[in-house]
């Protein structure tokens, strides 16, 4: 029989998802012998363990394989904050630790809390990087596929970043085909960001 069930990524919130969940809870009781693992490198863990009476957590570090050692391209990390004061984005009390950032920079990072992603951000963000930055790659980690889906519709509305002869979307889940996963992988023609 089955002794251990793994769900990973169990962020990933949609009606499948809660589904299972809600059947795992009314599972566990009637079958003490086995063992449920829920994991994720994002997932609130407090949360989840309330939800399934108090569960034990465990908590194992993380860390960064060398993936651009030794590649012939170098990878600019850029943040919030750096695009916010590039394209002056308003997110709609002051912080602390932006010195160095305008007024308004810090005004309207004051709004953002985190808890849901600013697709209009991330449309600007592309934006700046197409028009301002050497060609190459970028990528996008959203929190699930519904945003992933939302941006995507998005971006291939617009003007410049859904031109499929300057930008080509790539859309990417675990759920999807390996198929539709191996297009990252293949390098766009030239003068075609990724």
């Amino acid at each position: 029989g089955v002794s251990h069930i793994i769900v990973d990524e169990i962020h990933e919130r949609g009606m499948n998802e809660d589904f299972l969940l809600i059947i795992l809870r009314e599972l566990l009781p009637r079958r003490p012998d086995l063992r449920l693992v829920l994991m994720s490198a994002t997932l609130n863990a407090d949360l989840f363990g309330q939800y399934f009476d108090g569960a034990p957590r465990c908590h194992i570090a993380g860390f960064t394989f060398p993936f651009f050692r030794g590649c012939l391209w170098q990878v600019k990390d850029r943040y919030l904050e750096d695009f916010v004061e590039a394209t002056s984005y308003l997110i709609q009390p002051p912080q602390e630790g932006l010195e160095g950032y305008s007024e308004a920079t810090r005004r309207s990072l004051a709004n953002f809390t985190g808890e849901k992603v600013d697709l209009d951000l991330v449309q600007k963000m592309l934006e700046w990087i197409c028009t301002r930055e050497p060609e190459g790659a970028v990528l996008v980690f959203l929190t699930g596929w519904d945003e992933i889906s939302k941006l995507h519709e998005t971006l291939q509305a617009h003007r410049m970043l859904g031109d499929a002869s300057r930008v080509k979307l790539l859309p990417l889940h675990g759920s999807m085909p390996t198929v539709n996963q191996r297009d990252i992988f293949l390098r766009p023609p030239a003068g075609v960001r990724k």
